[in-house]
């Protein structure tokens, strides 16, 4: 979960908690919790902007009648409160944008890093097809049923298997 948004009127806390990933097969409701008379206020909603700043991944759990609420870098925030309730609510426009702007960054992230290996694996391919090549010429001074004929043809038929695996 990550914290969409904190708002403090006097004592009420108000914090929305979205889920990590939109997705058609998962889970996809936010989260409101609702603090009435809270303890610490101010340190409470700085501790909470900053988690949402970051943009880290928090998990939430309860510990006796406060509710915990750690981040993925071992930040932990208590928040007491006279009152502590919530429950699901459907995501927002800008927490649905938010997660879409997500998801393209990493399908971007993700594309060029598949990019980068089709071409070290076409840059493999290549000293492949030369090591055939120059297998082709120096087998070609050499009778087949000689040593050096064998050993050249097993290395070739060895580079064509080598071939055969970087297929796509």
């Amino acid at each position: 979960m990550y914290v969409s948004a904190v708002s403090l009127a006097q004592t009420l806390l108000t914090v929305r908690f979205v889920p990590d990933s939109i997705a058609e097969h998962e889970a996809t409701d936010a989260f409101t919790v609702v603090a009435h008379d809270l303890r610490e206020p101010s340190q409470t909603v700085a501790a909470l902007e900053g988690m949402r700043d970051v943009g880290e991944a928090v998990f939430v759990s309860w510990r006796g009648d406060q509710l915990v609420v750690e981040s993925e870098s071992g930040i932990e925030l208590a928040i007491g409160a006279r009152i502590i309730d919530g429950g699901p609510a459907e995501i927002n426009t800008a927490e649905l944008r938010a997660a879409l702007n997500d998801r393209h960054a990493l399908y971007l992230q993700e594309n060029g890093y598949a990019c980068k290996l089709a071409l070290r694996l076409q840059a493999v391919r290549d000293l492949l097809y030369e090591q055939a090549r120059r297998l082709d010429i120096k087998s070609a001074a050499h009778a087949p049923e000689s040593a050096a004929g064998v050993l050249y043809a097993q290395h070739r038929q060895f580079v064509e298997r080598l071939l055969r695996e970087t297929e796509n």
